[in-house]
């Protein structure tokens, strides 16, 4: 291999390998997220959006991927409660 050429190989291995780092950590920091819904949630308890959000301490995004985690792996559902004469949309734990 040419030097220019083991140079843009080398360059290339490192971008992939802070590629993989990257998709590691997040996976691992979604999870964390999920667990501290699972936190608010393990009791039975129903919650909207915003109550998870003030619970949970995440913040909103952080919330909708541990939301999308948890609804992927099937561990929680939503359901439709009327509160004051309106339907509000809570998450619950399966």
């Amino acid at each position: 291999m040419t030097f220019l050429v083991q140079k843009m190989f080398n360059f290339a291995l490192e971008i992939i390998i802070q590629l993989i780092i990257i998709f590691v950590m997040n996976f691992t920091e979604i999870g964390g997220f999920a667990g501290a819904v699972y936190e608010v949630l393990k009791d039975g308890e129903a919650f909207t959006f915003t109550e998870l959000e003030k619970k949970s301490a995440l913040k909103k995004e952080e919330l909708l991927l541990a939301l999308g985690w948890l609804f992927r792996e099937d561990k929680i559902y939503t359901k439709i409660e009327v509160v004051k004469k309106k339907e509000v949309e809570k998450f619950a734990w399966k």
